[in-house]
């Protein structure tokens, strides 16, 4: 059974991969699930769209962890800055050192390069038994080692560099 934060259907990797019949259901609907899970921790954000509670260390702005906003709920003291980007303003410092914020946000519809992205990464996992890519030895100087073709060892590059446009920035506060 699919898990609500599919990002794709099972009938669109069917499709995708020419597969028919039933036998593989079960191992489809897993990577699918598998690959959702990892593109959502990956870009560290939720996509469908959905109702969201969040606390947050009071600021002049800030972001939410499930862009873009669709609909302010409660935001005490905030104004929508940037819909698209997920972004709130206070146009002064609010009193409370914490502030919740309420909002619906995501996507109605998955972008295209996010389902796209987790085409590949089940394709992969699907046909792939060696999730690293081709281990190469290497010879620097004196260094030598072993290294994995792939950037990230879990996916191939080419869903890495779709999903980047997605990802939502580490913040380090002081």
């Amino acid at each position: 059974m699919l898990q609500p934060n599919a990002l794709v259907t099972k009938n669109q990797a069917k499709d995708r991969w020419g597969i028919t019949g039933n036998g593989q259901d079960a191992r489809i609907e897993a990577l699918i699930n598998a690959a959702s899970d990892w593109v959502e921790a990956y870009c560290r954000r939720g996509f469908h769209e959905a109702t969201v509670t969040e606390v947050h260390t009071a600021k002049h702005y800030l972001n939410v962890r499930r862009p873009p906003i669709v609909d302010l709920v409660k935001s005490p003291g905030y104004v929508l800055h940037d819909a698209k980007a997920g972004i709130l303003h206070s146009p002064y410092y609010t009193r409370y050192e914490h502030v919740t914020i309420e909002y619906k946000g995501g996507f109605d519809d998955i972008p295209a390069m996010v389902q796209e992205a987790a085409l590949i990464i089940i394709q992969d996992w699907f046909t792939n038994n060696n999730p690293a890519g081709e281990l190469q030895s290497f010879r620097e100087g004196e260094i030598s080692g072993t290294r994995a073709e792939r950037i990230n060892p879990a996916v191939p590059n080419s869903a890495v560099g779709l999903l980047t446009p997605y990802r939502l920035p580490v913040v380090v506060l002081p």
